[in-house]
Order: C-alpha cells, then structure tokens, then sequence
C-alpha cells in the first residue's frame, strides 16, 4: 500500500494498512515523534525519500525479498494490535503516567 498524503504525514489509510496485515510504504517519517511509534522504517513500514529518488530501489528490493516483506507486515500488524487490543489501555495509562511524572 503506497500512502497516500491526507492532512499531514499520516492517515487513517495506513491504520487500515497496519490492520489488514498489508505493506505500507510512505515517505520517511523520522522527523516525527509519535505514541504509539507505529512507524519505525523497515520494520513496521518500508520509508522512501520524500523527493522519490529512492522508491524504484525501495520497490525492487520487496519485490526480490518476500520473507523481508512478510516480517515487515507481519510486525507492523502486531505492533498494531498490540495498541488496539485489550491491554491498550494499560498501554495508554503507563504512558500517561510518564508524562506526568518524568
């Protein structure tokens, strides 16, 4: 799944992504600090350069190395499920927390 660009870096296409268990492949997302880090590259999601000079790179090398893709999606899915599930809360909570307190 090629992201597609919403009202920032991130959609809800790419929460759909992570769900289904597909690829996602979107621009380099480094400059961003999120919580839940659902985006870490070339393990929960395949970066390429925001300018596109590396995408046909980027592609082929899915292309030539399934097992790669498969454990791409495979933990982008879990890391995923791992916020939405039923410990998500705990997860929510103990995060919190540490804003507050550190």
């Amino acid at each position: 799944m090629l992201s597609p660009f919403g009202w920032g870096e991130i959609t809800l296409k790419d929460f759909e992504t992570f769900f289904v268990g597909s690829l996602l492949v979107k621009p380099d997302l480094s400059h961003l600090e999120t919580w839940p880090n659902l985006f870490i590259s070339n393990k929960t999601f395949i970066s390429f350069n925001w300018d596109l000079s590396d995408i046909k790179e980027k592609i082929e090398y899915i292309l030539d190395n399934k097992h790669f893709l498969n454990e791409v999606t495979d933990y982008g899915q879990k890391n995923y499920f791992k916020y939405i599930g039923t410990n998500s809360k705990a997860l929510f909570i103990k995060h919190f927390k540490k804003i507050i307190y550190d």
